[in-house]
């Protein structure tokens, strides 16, 4: 990651007060890359967000990090924008993430730091497959996201490994009680699919991490063919694009090629048949 970072370029680094955003707080402040810490208090979990509030405040005074902190009535979003929990939450970190870097001078254009680790990939795979996806969404999280300037350097790391890391260098952090639920489609993977995986498969995350490399790689060589072919078949013209159907008809492959043309246009996979 280091080319992507301009020397004393502060990053903003998404901190919960878990073992993996506390972990990724102590090696940014041991590597001395500047950072400033952003805190999301959702109020979901009553005093135990606060505790979690109270515990990064006091991480943060303790290691002289400077700390953001954003309290938000996650329930009311929620009713507001017909979300999911945890979409919304997403939603609501990232809009302050953006906000900051626009109306604060020391972090303009810096690159948001997330926690995110090699089993959080593979969940997200999962859920992808399952829900049903393009290879895009089979290579679960990506390291390095241009379009939002998000990096994940902890992602080749699985969380056992930064556990263990906070235990050997005695960095403190807190548990979220909701991770032990499995309400959330996320958890149910993490915490009984993956581990009956593993009774039946032993390398079944190491396996499924690998998997997602090279659908990284693949959806690398699946664009530049698809944009291959869009580029023969697309024409736009004024606030129209067109496309000869003589010619759409002839493609090859014709589903593959048919979702690339009407996704962007806010189509879903299942209006495919209809379409053609």
């Amino acid at each position: 990651f280091a080319p992507l970072l301009l020397p004393k370029q502060k990053v903003l680094l998404a901190l919960s007060g878990g073992a993996d955003s506390t972990v990724l707080a102590y090696l940014l402040h041991h590597s001395g890359i500047p950072f400033v810490a952003a805190h999301v208090n959702y109020q979901l979990r009553g005093s135990e967000s606060e505790r979690d509030e109270a515990f990064v405040q006091s991480f943060c005074q303790t290691w002289k990090i400077p700390l953001l902190i954003k309290n938000v009535d996650t329930q009311l979003y929620v009713a507001q924008h017909q979300l999911s929990v945890q979409v919304a939450a997403r939603e609501i970190r990232y809009q302050w993430f953006n906000e900051i870097r626009t109306t604060n001078s020391d972090l303009t254009h810096s690159w948001v730091l997330t926690a995110h680790h090699a089993n959080d990939r593979i969940e997200t795979s999962m859920i992808h497959f399952f829900r049903g996806t393009g290879i895009d969404g089979l290579k679960g999280i990506p390291a390095i996201n241009h379009a939002n300037k998000v990096l994940r350097p902890l992602l080749p790391f699985y969380r056992k490994q930064i556990e263990a890391f906070a235990k050997e260098n005695q960095i403190s952090f807190i548990v979220d009680s909701s991770n032990l639920s499995n309400h959330y489609t996320r958890n149910f993977f993490r915490n009984q699919l993956i581990p009956e995986l593993e009774s039946i498969f032993p390398a079944v995350q190491d396996n499924l991490l690998q998997n997602t490399y090279r659908f990284e790689e693949t959806a690398i060589l699946y664009q530049q063919g698809v944009q291959l072919q869009l580029k023969k078949l697309i024409e736009q013209k004024g606030n129209e694009w067109q496309i000869p159907v003589l010619k759409w008809k002839k493609v090859n492959p014709l589903y593959t090629i048919t979702w690339e043309i009407i996704q962007p246009f806010g189509f879903t996979s299942a209006q495919i048949p209809e379409v053609v």
